[in-house]
């Protein structure tokens, strides 16, 4: 894992308890300069999916997997915002 990436999963988890998927995808972009398309978000060095869900479980929470094509060259981190 290279340090730009170590440093996103060390943000998202400082921010445990967030429950707010626009608010954390809004403070990721803005700290990490990540360009968003459709839903995701990515630099040179990664991709994220931020999804939501009003529960514990997330089985429907589904990537849009044609917008994925265009970032398949990084890793895509999918970032589940729940609200426990």
């Amino acid at each position: 894992m290279n340090d730009r990436l170590r440093d996103f999963v060390r943000f998202v988890g400082e921010r445990d308890g967030i429950h707010d998927k626009a608010a954390l995808a809004q403070e990721a972009a803005a700290k990490f300069r990540l360009t968003k398309d459709r839903k995701v978000f990515y630099c040179a060095d990664f991709a994220v999916r931020f999804s939501a869900s009003a529960n514990a479980n997330f089985g429907n929470t589904v990537l849009s997997l044609s917008n994925l094509k265009k970032v398949d060259d990084r890793p895509v981190i999918v970032c589940l915002v729940t609200p426990i």
